[in-house]
């Protein structure tokens, strides 16, 4: 009886570390807005499985905004994700990446940061 409890508490263990592991979370798009030294800011995140977009929009025209965003994708017809080169915007008040996968790759997720100067002000990571 103490060994079949062992093994019913080791099975509980396992598959409660399992559960954790294997339900991720799942968002395609993604909004925040606040200030940055009494200037108003927003980030607008999207992903599909076709189609990235990373957007930052800052009040001031003065200061250095930089939106970028990196993709994971696969093969239409294959299983395993591989990380795209990180595609980045740099611009005054307003910086916009757009991603688009061609016919034979799906978007598995991606990372979006957000910078106004060379200050990270959001981080968001998506799943479509």
């Amino acid at each position: 009886m103490r060994r079949f409890n062992k093994l019913a508490a080791r099975i509980f263990l396992i598959m409660l570390v399992l559960s954790s592991v294997c339900i991720l979370p799942s968002a395609s798009s993604d909004f925040y807005e606040s200030t940055y030294n009494n200037g108003n800011y927003t980030c607008r995140s999207t992903l599909t499985t076709d189609y990235g977009r990373s957007k930052i929009e800052y009040e001031d025209s003065a200061i250095l905004v930089t939106s970028e965003l990196t993709i994971s994708c696969r093969p239409v017809n294959g299983s395993q994700c591989v990380q795209l080169p990180t595609c980045r915007s740099i611009a005054y008040s307003y910086a916009e990446v757009i991603g688009n996968a061609d016919i034979d790759v799906v978007f598995c997720s991606a990372i979006h940061n957000y910078l106004i100067c060379s200050n990270p002000v959001y981080f968001v990571g998506l799943t479509p």
